[in-house]
């Protein structure tokens, strides 16, 4: 039986934590996240493990700025030279992405042949789709997107625009995902969502 990985993604701040969150508490199905995968990858602890090689290539590449002088990855500053130019950001997302696709390959297969959730912030833009069986995306009104990534990161209207930008728009992903999500409700809405495709999965399997 092939192993059913549910590729999760979105555009920021649209709802994807609530949603792998309620996977997990709700039906206890394991969740990948890739954010915290992409945060090890420059972690000192795991850097260790895994040679360093990407923090200490961000910081020759960034310069020492970038780091606090406990040597850990200043995000914030590190954000504001990536989030400006294309051209850094993609040079960044090379040195992590390719991390991020093996550990997720190798936590998944620690629970087959269980169903695992995989929550993909960059799912297309990384590329990543041949790792998941289906993709489920959270979507909600662009309007509603940009007010709550004000919010949630304290970001100015230009840094939350800046970080939209960022990712593939919306409304090219809706086409290329399976299922979708719509999160311009309340969260009680978006639940009932996902447990309807859960239900509609195990009604097959029967």
């Amino acid at each position: 039986m092939t192993q059913r990985m549910i590729g999760l993604t979105g555009g920021i701040a649209t709802g994807k934590t609530l949603v792998s969150d309620y996977l997990g508490q709700t039906y206890n199905l394991p969740i990948l996240d890739a954010d915290v995968l992409a945060r090890e990858a420059v972690d000192p602890a795991f850097a260790e493990i895994h040679g360093g090689k990407i923090l200490k290539a961000i910081a020759a590449h960034f310069g020492s700025d970038v780091l606090k002088p406990d040597r850990t990855l200043n995000r914030a500053k590190l954000g504001e030279l990536v989030f400006t130019n294309p051209d850094q950001r993609n040079w960044l997302e090379a040195q992590i992405h390719p991390y991020v696709r093996d550990r997720l390959v190798a936590l998944a297969a620690n629970y087959a042949p269980q169903t695992v959730v995989m929550a993909i912030p960059l799912l297309f833009e990384a590329k990543l789709t041949d790792l998941v069986t289906e993709i489920w995306l959270v979507v909600c009104e662009p309007e509603q997107q940009l007010q709550r990534l004000i919010a949630r990161n304290n970001l100015s209207i230009d840094q939350a625009k800046q970080r939209i930008d960022a990712q593939m728009p919306l409304v090219e992903k809706v086409p290329l995902a399976d299922y979708v999500l719509d999160n311009s409700a309340q969260p009680e809405d978006l639940y009932a969502q996902v447990d309807r495709l859960i239900s509609a999965q195990e009604n097959k399997n029967a």
